[in-house]
C-alpha cells in the first residue's frame, strides 16, 4: 500500500513528521517555564527588611526581632536530624514569639548576614521572601540557615506573618 499524497505531492509520512515535530516545538515552549521578570521592588524591600533584621540579631536585640512580627505572627522551626524525622515546632503570637527570640541575646558578637534569593511582592502590602541566614561566631564557624517569611505592609513597616527557618544537625 503506497502512502496517501495531498495536493503538491505531500505525502502522509512526511506530514506526521511535520505535526509531530511542531507539536514538540509547541508543547516544548509551553512547558518549558520562562524566568520569571525581578521583581525589583520587591527585592529592595526584601534587603532594607532583612539587613535591620539581621543588625537586630547582631546587636543581640530579641525585643526588636521579636517586633517584627505581626501580633499574632508565627515562627515555625523545622530541626532536620539525621537518624529521626524532622522536629517541627510552632510559635505564635507575642508571647510565645518574645520567648523563642529570647536565644537572640546569646547570639551578641556573631556575624549575620541574611541574604535575599527570592522576593516577590504578591500584593501590594504582601511580600514573599527566601534566602539564607548566616551565622559566623566569633571563632569564625558559620552557620547557613535557610528560610521564607511572610509580610505585610503596616504602615511604613513590614511586618512577619510568618516565618520558617529550618535548622540542621545531629
Amino acid at each position: 500500500m503506497s502512502p496517501v499524497t495531498f495536493n503538491g505531492g505531500l505525502r502522509m509520512n512526511n506530514l506526521k513528521i511535520i505535526f509531530l515535530t511542531g507539536g514538540m516545538f509547541l508543547f516544548g515552549s509551553l512547558t518549558h517555564a520562562q524566568p520569571e521578570p525581578l521583581d525589583v521592588a520587591a527585592l529592595s524591600i526584601a534587603r532594607q527588611v532583612l539587613t535591620a533584621g539581621a543588625a537586630m540579631v547582631a546587636l543581640g536585640d530579641d525585643v526588636g526581632v521579636a517586633g517584627q512580627f505581626v501580633a499574632d505572627g508565627e515562627l515555625v522551626t523545622k530541626t532536620l536530624k539525621s537518624s529521626a524525622p524532622p522536629e517541627i515546632l510552632i510559635y505564635r503570637g507575642e508571647e510565645q514569639l518574645r520567648n523563642w527570640f529570647k536565644v537572640v541575646q546569646g547570639l551578641r558578637g556573631f556575624a549575620v548576614v541574611n541574604s535575599v534569593e527570592y522576593a516577590r511582592l504578591v500584593a501590594p502590602d504582601l511580600l514573599y521572601i527566601t534566602g539564607t541566614l548566616d551565622l559566623t561566631s566569633p571563632d569564625l564557624k558559620t552557620t547557613r540557615l535557610p528560610f521564607s517569611q511572610i509580610r505585610v505592609q503596616q504602615g511604613e513597616m513590614w511586618k512577619i506573618i510568618n516565618y520558617q527557618i529550618i535548622f540542621s544537625g545531629g
